[in-house]
């Protein structure tokens, strides 16, 4: 189990940050406009009934979101989120078997426990209910020749618009481990940041990787290297006994 990130250092940096999507931003924009395609292509898993948007601040990615109750831990990201609540995902305020549907974007499982967090979601959720998260992985191109590669989780001390940052990576197949240990079958599994995170990996240079976002169209969809991305983006449903 991953030691917690402090919930305040996560509070202060989100309070204080404006805008957490910025268009000149290339990586974090790319994962912005994939989770917005992402969601509503699946959007009739989540329009059929009450729906959690955890960690998702003020961004729901649903023109239609009046079933849509967001929770954060950042409250001034919820000022003008309607059907809000400000809380820590490791604890949600909510009973068991609650919700239809649960979202949680953004990478904000890489600021968790991610075993505690999934069980925290799967308990509100209710039977035959569907979880959508993302994360980045240890196994990513970006990572590649380094002590990171292929470590079950890693605790990495990285850069964020310009400030100093601590998310914990997690190995893909750990994750799927965790899913299945809850009883959650994985419907889909996307991947996110792959000619990037590759070019990235050899070269180091942000222009040159900026200039690879161009090819993730196709490089997102080629087998033989989508499990090395940087970020990772499952659909799965509880079990219904």
């Amino acid at each position: 189990m991953a030691p917690r990130i402090s919930l305040e250092r996560v509070q202060n940096r989100y309070n204080s940050q404006r805008e957490i999507w910025d268009p000149e931003d290339y990586w974090h924009f790319h994962l912005h406009r994939s989770y917005h395609r992402i969601l509503n292509e699946n959007k009739n898993i989540f329009e059929g009934g009450a729906t959690l948007n955890a960690g998702g601040g003020q961004h729901t990615y649903f023109d239609n979101d009046s079933h849509i109750i967001t929770c954060d831990v950042a409250p001034r990201s919820l000022r003008h989120t309607p059907r809000s609540v400000c809380a820590d995902v490791h604890y949600l305020p909510f009973g068991p078997s609650v919700f239809d549907a649960i979202y949680m974007v953004g990478s904000v499982l890489n600021y968790c426990s991610a075993t505690e967090v999934i069980g925290e979601l799967y308990k509100t959720l209710k039977p035959g209910g569907y979880i959508a998260f993302d994360f980045e992985q240890t196994n990513a191109f970006e990572h590649m020749g380094t002590n990171i590669q292929r470590k079950d989780q890693f605790l990495l001390q990285t850069e964020i618009h310009g400030s100093a940052e601590s998310i914990w990576l997690y190995n893909r197949d750990l994750i799927l481990a965790i899913l299945k240990a809850f009883n959650l079958l994985i419907l889909k599994i996307y991947y996110i940041h792959v000619a990037t995170s590759l070019l990235y990996g050899l070269t180091k240079s942000n222009y040159l990787t900026r200039l690879a976002c161009n090819l993730e169209f196709f490089s997102e969809r080629i087998p033989l290297i989508q499990r090395r991305s940087s970020s990772v983006f499952i659909i799965a449903q509880k079990v219904a006994f």
